[in-house]
């Protein structure tokens, strides 16, 4: 049973038992790092203390994802798929990057003494954990105009976790985010 923000749900669950795992706790947040194969990425899963979101917990421990320690771990989680899209021109002014969206910010390396101004900024994600591995997409699609003119750019990336939780994939040696999420509910098998 997943026990999430809007009730209880029956679901499958993935079990690991005695393999040997970075782990660490932090403030009560219990850390597990799962590498993978190559082991140039990793996904972190970071179950809160109880009384903590799973974004403040996520929030709290990333910089300590290095201080983790391999010991022998029973990891269990909900086999999940996760999307989610959002206008991120919204996002942009709390960036510092208003500009974008009203047209001060200039492109000159993109289009010579010109301004564009950004009509568009969507994003797309989708994580899917299941027990043959980890899948994770993201695409974004940005619109704008310059003297009436539109552009378009399209990028692509290519414990007992029974309540809510978060996770994020990590490049290993840098230690850059590459997508992160919370688990809040789990619909029903």
């Amino acid at each position: 049973i997943f026990h999430g923000v809007n009730g209880d749900a029956a679901v499958s669950m993935l079990r690991c038992d005695g393999e040997k795992f970075a782990y660490g706790e932090f403030d009560g947040h219990q850390v597990v790092l799962v590498p993978y194969a190559g082991g140039e990425f990793y996904m972190a899963v970071v179950l809160p203390e109880k009384s903590a979101s799973p974004a403040a917990a996520l929030a709290a421990v990333i910089d300590h994802f290095g201080e983790c320690s391999e010991a022998p771990v029973s990891l269990t989680m909900p086999a999940i798929e996760l999307s989610t899209k959002f206008n991120a021109m919204e996002i942009l002014p709390g960036l510092g990057l208003e500009g974008i969206s009203n047209g001060d910010m200039l492109f000159g390396k993109i289009v010579d003494n010109a301004a564009i101004r950004l009509t568009q900024f969507v994003h797309a994600s989708v994580l899917k954990v299941t027990e043959a591995g980890t899948e994770a997409a993201a695409a974004t699609g940005v619109t704008g105009t310059k003297n009436g003119g539109a552009i378009f750019v399209d990028l692509e990336h290519s414990m007992v976790c029974n309540r809510p939780y978060a996770m994020a994939i990590v490049h290993a040696s840098t230690g850059a985010v590459l997508f992160a999420s919370t688990v809040k509910d789990v619909p029903a098998n």
